[in-house]
Parts: C-alpha cells; structure tokens; sequence
C-alpha cells in the first residue's frame, strides 16, 4: 500500500518537473489538469489541486502529510512553500497583463484566462477578471487595494480605470461587425458567436452574435437597451436586418450549408454537434447543422413540431438525405403499431414516404394511376411484412 502511495506521488512529481521544465516555475493555477505536465488536459491530473495540498501538508494543514525528502525534491524544482506575497502576485499578473498590452490595448474580455498573456488557455489566470478588479479597487469598490504605484504601472501600459463611453463601446463592436460582414457577406450572426478580429471564432472573445441581437431586440423595443437613428443606419449599411427573418429564408440559408457539405464529403451523414459557417469545415460559432438535419429527418417522421414540406422534402433527398439512418429503423417504423396516440404522427410519416416516391418518378413518363399505386405497394412492401391498426 505505502509502495501504491509513493508511487503515485512520484507520478505527480514528474508532471510537476514537466510543468516547471516548460514554464519555468511552478506557479500553477488550481484548476489544471494534466496528462503529461506542459499542456492542459481536462481529463487529466488535478495537478493545480496537488501542488496546493503540498503546500497545506507543509504547513501542517489537512490530513495529508509530507516528507522530509517530498518537499525537497519540490524545491528543487522551483516549489514555494511559504504563503506568496500579495505584491508578488500582483507583479506576476500584471507582467501578462502588460503581455496582452503589447496586442494594441488592454480591452480585455471578462472571461479571459491566460497562461503567457497573449493566447486564451481555459486552465489559465483569470486576466480579465483581475483586470475588472483593479478597475472596483480604483474607485473604491470591493475589499482590494490599489496603490499609486500599481495605478501608474497600469496607466502605461494603456489602463482606462473611468467607465467606458457607451458609444465607444458600442462603436468598437460595430467595427467587429463590419470585419464579419467583409468576410460573410451578410450580418446573420450565430447568437452564441464570439470574436475578437470580427472574421474568426475566439471563445475569449466579445460575445458579436449576443450583441447583433440585442440591436434587433432594442429596434423593436422590446429591451432597456436603446437604439439611436444613426446607429440603425449605419448597421444597415452593412446588410442588418431588423424584420424577424422568414422562416423559408432560414430554411434555405441551412440547405445551402447542408449542400455544400455533401458536395464536400459526398453524403449527408453530418454529425449532430457538427456546426458550420461555411459548410465544408467545422466552427464553433457556426450554425448548428447536425441539429438542423435531424430535425428535418423528425419532421419528415411526424415527431416533431417543426413541419417539412414537399418542396423541402425533395430539395434533401436531391442531395441524398437518408431519413432512416439506424439499421433496422425503417423497418421498425413501417411494422409499428398504429394506436390512437401515435396515429397522427404515422399519418404524416406515410404522408411523406409517399412524397419521397413520386420523387423517384420520372415526370416525363405518364403513369396511371395503378402504376403509381402499385409502385408505392412495392416499395413498402420491399421493407414491411405487415401493417396492423389497432383498433
């Protein structure tokens, strides 16, 4: 058993050697994880976590207790023991912050987490947070301090410690719009997009799509937030639309990203968390496309309250939908018990299996109508063995 727990401490010593090795100290934030020392893991070893119950077993706190030999190989890797000095701390923050400055300003997000000040690390410190603080110490908010000389410190590297201009504000995230619409041709913002150049995804990011929303919503007047004449003018510039959007012109605007990604991959099998600006590669700020293909293939079912129409039906199966994509789902579907409850939901699936026929057909071949009849029997009877309605 004592061989188990030395054994495990060394495992952890040696991410820690690792973190040291490329970092150059072993200042590591709580909520790191790990699997091999330098990049972040969040399956991995709680090492931020580990490094902390270190220091609290050295100073006699917890249950957990250290050797003798344990604390001296940590030092030897950069370990600090005693509890860090709050001037200390600051420097180390403000070193990144002055990092970041070095990108043109110290705007920076609240939800910004850094390791180096200049890239996003989810398992980094809070810079924008810190940032914020300093700001309430400044005017006497909250229980931190500020010095004179920390204030100056912060000034050269750009600090803006008064409240921001609204229009300020608000013109340096139409900027950000402007660079999207240059790219996108068009200001359809996925709500949950985040950017900091206006053209590419940044999860550290200003919160663009949030934003565009808000406008539509302050045009309308259905917020606190308002909206001026010259800014609805100049947002209109760059193709804003305020009129709530027809729901067959978002329908279209997702068909055309479902078609290029067939024309891209040659199928339609698109993963359900899959999203997309552009259809053919992937983004996080995307439009969510595998959620929109399996509502489609809901609706063509019945179970869902969305509706698919003819037109629809056959613009996807022209770029080859499957609408059954479980083996042995088709023909689950077709022997299923038609009861009271599900006989709705069976009309418009049948409904919509026959659309899916006549799509087959060629138009320039008249058929009776035995034919049409008897190809439709084929193609469920090809699948079904049989069809009861209970009754």
């Amino acid at each position: 058993m004592k061989n188990n727990i030395k054994e495990n401490w060394m495992y952890k010593y040696s991410l820690a050697k690792a973190y040291f090795k490329h970092n150059g100290n072993l200042e590591i934030p709580q909520s790191y994880k790990t699997l091999n020392g330098y990049g972040y893991v969040e399956s991995g070893i709680a090492l931020g976590t580990w490094i902390d119950t270190q220091r609290r077993a050295y100073k006699g706190q917890g249950n957990y207790k250290i050797t003798e030999d344990q604390v001296k190989l940590l030092e030897e890797i950069g370990m600090r023991f005693e509890t860090r000095d709050n001037n200390e701390e600051w420097n180390k923050k403000y070193k990144l912050a002055k990092i970041y400055f070095e990108n043109g300003n110290l705007e920076i997000p609240q939800s910004y987490k850094t390791l180096n000040g200049y890239e996003y690390a989810e398992s980094g410190i809070a810079l924008g947070t810190w940032i914020n603080t300093q700001r309430q110490a400044y005017k006497g908010q909250g229980s931190n301090k500020i010095t004179e000389n920390q204030i100056k410190l912060l000034e050269e590297i750009g600090m803006r410690f008064e409240t921001r201009d609204n229009n300020e504000e608000w013109n340096k995230k139409y900027e950000l719009a402007k660079v999207y619409f240059e790219h996108n041709g068009n200001l359809e913002i996925p709500h949950n997009y985040k950017t900091l150049n206006g053209y590419e995804y940044a999860e550290s990011g200003i919160t663009l799509g949030t934003w565009i929303d808000t406008q539509r919503q302050a045009y309308k007047g259905q917020c606190n937030y308002k909206i001026t004449e010259k800014q609805i003018q100049l947002l209109e510039e760059i193709g804003m639309r305020f009129k709530t959007r027809d729901n067959n012109e978002e329908w279209n605007k997702k068909y055309e990203l479902a078609k290029v990604y067939f024309e891209h991959n040659g199928n339609l099998e698109i993963p359900y968390s899959y999203k997309t600006l552009n259809g053919y590669e992937y983004a996080d700020g995307g439009i969510s496309l595998g959620i929109w293909l399996h509502t489609q293939r809901k609706a063509y079912k019945g179970q869902d309250a969305n509706k698919i129409t003819e037109t629809q039906i056959k613009l996807l199966e022209e770029i080859r939908i499957k609408w059954f994509l479980k083996v042995g789902t088709d023909k689950k579907s077709q022997e299923e018990v038609i009861t009271e409850e599900n006989i709705k939901r069976k009309q418009i699936e049948m409904l919509n299996r026959v659309r899916s026929y006549l799509n087959t057909l060629d138009e320039s071949e008249v058929l009776s109508k035995e034919e049409i009849n008897q190809g439709m029997m084929d193609v469920l009877n090809h699948k079904i063995k049989r069809l009861k309605i209970k009754k």
